[in-house]
């Protein structure tokens, strides 16, 4: 979990700086946030609940991975989506 969750920070973090450093070829969607704040109420309730995160990390890892330039092509393309199953 610590890993998954350390990846995506350092993805969105990276992404961050990069926009804010003028580069807009790959941009930060609202989608992409809203997502994450999502996903990470979801992990919290489950985690509170003792539930299985598997499936609520695997979402965060793809959203993570969204972030980057391969990930948003994808992402453009349809092929990674940000689901919420």
């Amino acid at each position: 979990m610590h890993g998954i969750l350390q990846n995506t920070y350092a993805a969105f973090t990276q992404r961050l700086h990069t926009v804010k450093a003028g580069d807009s070829v790959v941009p930060l969607l609202g989608i992409q946030i809203e997502k994450l704040i999502e996903f990470i109420m979801e992990l919290s309730e489950k985690i509170r609940k003792n539930e299985d995160l598997n499936g609520t990390l695997k979402k965060l890892a793809i959203l993570g991975y969204s972030t980057s330039g391969n990930g948003y092509y994808l992402l453009q393309r349809g092929i990674l989506t940000l689901s919420e199953s």
